[in-house]
């Protein structure tokens, strides 16, 4: 039987534009750089930020990328794109 795929589902208390003002004013002169390494610094700032632990800090940047509030800018995939930065909307 094929296991279901993480949910991204943040938890209610989490909000999506508290993460990514937090995001935005971090991230300000310098936008994260790298698809792992730009999610890992994300990661990293939401967990001093917010009072969530680091696996929910890792869930709520999977969950703002899945909906759009945080893009990568590059081809995960190249490795041309290892210095590619991410968009973090607000």
């Amino acid at each position: 039987m094929p296991s279901e795929a993480p949910s991204h589902t943040p938890r209610p208390d989490w909000n999506a534009s508290r993460a990514t003002l937090a995001l935005a004013q971090a991230f300000a002169s310098a936008p994260p750089v790298g698809y792992l390494r730009g999610k890992t610094q994300m990661r990293d700032c939401l967990r001093g930020t917010l009072p969530i632990s680091s696996l929910e800090a890792e869930a709520l940047v999977d969950h703002l990328e899945a909906i759009g509030l945080v893009r990568f800018q590059g081809d995960p995939a190249q490795p041309e794109s290892r210095l590619a930065r991410w968009a973090i909307r607000q």
